[in-house]
C-alpha cells in the first residue's frame, strides 16, 4: 500500500464507525459510499459536463482538423482560439478522474484487508493466515468460528479484543441475511452446488451491478446523442459506435472483476453506480433547462 496506507486506515475507521452504529456491514457500506460520492460530486459533475461539452463541439473541431491537417502549428493555434471562444477547457474534467483513481485503490484495500484497516489488527494477520491456512483477510472473517477463537486466544496467537471484533463483524457482514459481503463470488459449479445459499446471492449481486452499469452508460450515451443535432456527421457516427461498444464492455468488465474481489467491493460499486444514475438524471435536467433558457 505504501503512501496510501494512512488513507486506507482513515477510510477503514470511518466504515467501521458506521458499522458499529448500525450493526450491519451492508448499511455501513451504503452510507460510506454515499458520503464518498457526495464529497466527489462537484468533481464528477464537472467531469461529466466537460465530456458533454467536448462532444457537442466535436463536429466543429473536426472541421478545423480537416482544414488545417497539413499545418499542425496553425491547427493548435485555431484549436486554442476555438476552445477559448466557446469557454471550454477540454482537460477540465480530468481532475475528477485523477482524484478518483487513488481513492478507488484505497477503498479496494479497505475491503480486501478489513482486519488491517477496519479492525486495526494488521500485526496479527500473518499469524491468522498461518493458523487458518487462508490467504486473504476476508477469508479469515468468513471462516472464523468460536472454537477457533478460543484456541487462538488461549494460545496467545491473537488478543481477545481482536477475536471479539472479528466475530462481531462476521455476524454483521451478511447483508439482509442473504448477501455475505466477506466472501468472494465464484462461477465454479462445484462451489455453487456445495454452498448455494452463499454463492448464488452473490451472482445476483453481480448481475444487478452489470444491469445498473448498462443503464448508467445508456443514459450518458443517450444524452450525448441528443446533444448533437447533426446525426449524419461521420465523426458523430464513429463516436456513437465507440460509445455503444463501451456501453456493452463496461458491465462485462465489472462483472469479470467482481469474481476476483470480496463481494463488499462489488456492493460498493453497485451503490456508487445507482448514485451515479440519479446524478446523471440531475445533470440531464439541469443541462436541459440551461439549453431551453
Amino acid at each position: 500500500m505504501g503512501p496510501f496506507s494512512g488513507f486506507a486506515n482513515l477510510f477503514g475507521s470511518l466504515l467501521y464507525w458506521l458499522y458499529e452504529i448500525f450493526g450491519d456491514y451492508g448499511i455501513a457500506i451504503i452510507l460510506f459510499t454515499v458520503a464518498i460520492k457526495l464529497a466527489l460530486m462537484p468533481l464528477n459533475v464537472k467531469q461529466i459536463k466537460s465530456s458533454m461539452k467536448t462532444q457537442e463541439l466535436q463536429p466543429e473541431l473536426k472541421k478545423l482538423q480537416d482544414r488545417y491537417k497539413n499545418d499542425k502549428e496553425k491547427l493548435n493555434e485555431e484549436m486554442v482560439k476555438f476552445f477559448k471562444e466557446n469557454n471550454h477547457n477540454p482537460a477540465g474534467g480530468c481532475l475528477g478522474i485523477l482524484v478518483q483513481m487513488p481513492i478507488l485503490l484505497v477503498i479496494f484495500q479497505v475491503f480486501k484487508n478489513p482486519i488491517s484497516h477496519m479492525l486495526k489488527g494488521g500485526e496479527y494477520v500473518a499469524k491468522l493466515f498461518s493458523e487458518m491456512n487462508v490467504v486473504t483477510e476476508a477469508e479469515v472473517i468468513f471462516n472464523y468460528t468460536t472454537e477457533l477463537s478460543n484456541n487462538l486466544v488461549s494460545g496467545e496467537i491473537i488478543p481477545l479484543w481482536l477475536s471479539e471484533k472479528i466475530i462481531d463483524i462476521q455476524d454483521g457482514m451478511k447483508f439482509l441475511g442473504i448477501f455475505d459481503l466477506a466472501k468472494t463470488p465464484t462461477y465454479r459449479i462445484e462451489l455453487l452446488r456445495g454452498e448455494p445459499t452463499v454463492y448464488i446471492p452473490l451472482l445476483i449481486l453481480i448481475a444487478t451491478l452489470a444491469i445498473v452499469t448498462f443503464v448508467s452508460s445508456k443514459m450518458m450515451t443517450s444524452f450525448k446523442k441528443n446533444a448533437n443535432n447533426n446525426e449524419n456527421d461521420e465523426t458523430l457516427k464513429k463516436m456513437a459506435a465507440t460509445n455503444n461498444t463501451m456501453m456493452l464492455l463496461m458491465p462485462i468488465m465489472l462483472a469479470f472483476f467482481s469474481f476476483q474481489v470480496p463481494a463488499a467491493l462489488t456492493f460498493y460499486w453497485l451503490i456508487g453506480t445507482v448514485f451515479q444514475v440519479f446524478q446523471q438524471i440531475y445533470i440531464n435536467k439541469t443541462t436541459q433547462k440551461v439549453n431551453e433558457g
